[in-house]
């Protein structure tokens, strides 16, 4: 992760499901392989 950042999941769990419902393979895989969906 970046320096002197903080990890905000939820953030991240909206910003993979976006991707991964504009089809980016990565994105979903992230999603399940995380276990995203927790943090919504």
């Amino acid at each position: 992760m970046g320096e002197g950042t903080s990890i905000d999941m939820k953030q991240t769990a909206f910003w993979m499901r976006k991707a991964s419902e504009n089809g980016f393979e990565q994105a979903k895989e992230n999603w399940e392989e995380l276990e995203l969906w927790k943090y919504e």
